[in-house]
């Protein structure tokens, strides 16, 4: 049959299909072949598909449908080398063909041929193409298998995220998932950032964003952040009637286990972010969200307030009309009071950094003790790694089971390594220096506080204050406060003799008990203290 105006289409799927004779190559080599010996006309170049055919949910296909239907009175055939390049689904592959015929065009195979003008064509094509659809099914459990497998083993198998990549091999041995250290360094940062708790998710992926962690949506960050494979972990889904579970990686964590866990108990709730998180940050009023309303309650917001000489002015107010208002200069100032009030004496200072000392010689210590155990502990996990070979020559345990407990073993080993260089790299002198840093902006808290951008007053002030403030009367109130400054600011009066119920405690932070009165003794105002901590 001359002058059979034909589209070719050729598929693969796999480099697999490739290698077994199913190339593209191959494929539009032999179509162009098979319609010059049948005189057909070739109306446009072959298309070329390098995808499954589980679904007609394809790139090529839809462009070839298109063209095809477009110029059906110039199109009489659909042709493929074999019905599996067509389609490997039965109902679906049966609703495209009669699609087709409907306009006029018939789809065929070139191997496995169908004659339409036969009664029981119907026969011949369905038996085609559920031979495909089978092969499919065939193919899909033993990928699942195989992935089931591999993960059983601790071997990830998807897509690698953000922090790692797949180094692939030769073609007989398996892909490696290694480490992106650069990817890994944003998504470390990303983790210790929402762990602070003064970020929402939101923020810290606009923050990740602008230094080079591609993820731009919110819920592929928040995946992330959910993602058990950052701490050496892989999913094994159900099959076969067994339940899921997790299992050790072959793969290197980059997230600690602690930290992980504290960013699931603050996306969980069971921690609750600090509201500036959620601020919109105005320097002159970085106090509002921080303070609330003694009458209601309420959050205390903040706005500019327009004098009579045109100027504008700063307020903290409740939203509520009547209740607390006051100048946010005025209430800015006595907290910048407040912070030097916090200044600890140099004895305290001195004591602290001798306190420090003496613990850093016991860690030092207590790190070579650990580290011998760990050394330890990685000899016994390598023995029993060399049992396992020995097991497995004698022929005691399977290939397969040797290859779980070589896996789970190395595993532990690397956590065990892991572990020995955390330790080795611990530096005392740079530990020293931070403390010391530290110590230095605890002693000139009101000097740094004043120097900080909004944001950073937002954060001095979520550390200070776990909780909600007060300011009444020049006085600021407060339930609780940072334990460390607490405890640093209080030991001097602590050391010194006092004269029971007549000593003034002037330090300004025996805040430790609700509704206690905290303001900077240079004006004035003290808190007395009793036996029982009432004020």
């Amino acid at each position: 049959m001359e002058g059979v105006n034909v589209i070719g289409y050729a598929r693969v799927s796999s480099d697999e299909q490739a290698d077994k004779g199913y190339s593209l190559d191959y494929q539009k080599d032999y179509i162009e072949r098979y319609c010059s010996t049948k005189r057909y006309n070739l109306v446009r170049d072959v298309y070329i598909e390098d995808f499954s055919a589980k679904t007609f949910n394809r790139p090529e296909y839809k462009n070839m449908k298109e063209f095809a239907l477009k110029k059906s009175n110039k199109v009489n055939m659909i042709l493929v080398i074999r019905w599996d390049r067509f389609a490997r689904e039965l109902s679906d592959a049966l609703v495209q063909i009669k699609r087709f015929q409907e306009q006029g065009i018939e789809v065929n195979s070139i191997e496995q041929h169908i004659d339409y003008g036969q009664a029981d064509y119907i026969v011949m094509l369905a038996m085609y193409l559920a031979t495909s659809h089978a092969e499919r099914l065939k193919t899909s459990r033993r990928v699942k298998e195989s992935y089931n497998k591999a993960r059983l083993n601790g071997k990830y198998t998807s897509q690698p995220p953000k922090g790692y990549y797949w180094k692939k091999h030769t073609r007989d041995e398996p892909s490696e998932l290694l480490v992106n250290e650069h990817e890994a360094s944003l998504v470390r940062v990303a983790f210790d950032l929402y762990s602070t708790g003064l970020y929402s998710a939101d923020v810290v992926r606009k923050k990740m964003l602008e230094q080079g962690l591609n993820v731009r949506s919110k819920q592929n960050f928040l995946n992330l952040l959910r993602n058990r494979l950052y701490v050496g972990d892989v999913h094994v889904p159900g099959f076969n009637g067994n339940p899921e579970k997790w299992v050790v990686g072959t793969h290197r964590p980059i997230i600690d286990r602690d930290l992980f866990y504290r960013v699931q108990e603050l996306l969980d709730g069971k921690k609750k972010n600090h509201p500036k998180a959620k601020l919109k940050m105005m320097p002159g009023l970085y106090l509002r969200n921080f303070l609330t309303c003694p009458v209601c309650g309420g959050n205390l917001t903040g706005s500019y307030s327009r004098g009579r000489n045109g100027n504008r002015y700063p307020y903290y107010h409740c939203n509520h009309t009547g209740h607390q208002r006051f100048s946010a200069t005025r209430a800015n100032r006595s907290f910048v009071q407040l912070l030097d009030s916090f200044k600890p004496s140099r004895e305290v200072v001195e004591l602290f950094k001798v306190v420090v000392a003496d613990l850093q010689d016991e860690q030092r210590m207590d790190t070579a003790t650990r580290l011998t155990m760990l050394d330890k502990d990685i000899m016994e996990t390598t023995k029993k790694i060399d049992e396992a070979d020995d097991l497995l020559i004698a022929g005691k345990i399977t290939s397969e089971t040797h290859e779980r407990y070589i896996n789970r073993h190395q595993q532990v080993i690397r956590d065990l390594e892991s572990q020995r260089e955390m330790l080795k790299d611990s530096n005392m002198k740079e530990t020293r220096e931070k403390i010391n840093y530290s110590l230095n902006i605890l002693e000139n808290l009101g000097y740094y506080f004043e120097k900080a951008d909004t944001e950073g007053k937002v954060k001095i002030i979520g550390s200070i204050f776990p909780e909600k403030i007060q300011f009444l009367e020049n006085e600021y109130r407060t339930a609780t406060i940072n334990e460390v400054i607490t405890k640093i600011a209080m030991i001097p009066k602590e050391l010194q003799p006092v004269e029971k119920e007549k000593t003034d405690i002037s330090v300004g932070l025996s805040c430790l008990a609700p509704q206690v009165g905290l303001e900077p003794t240079t004006y004035g105002l003290t808190v007395r203290r009793s036996n029982q901590l009432s004020y």
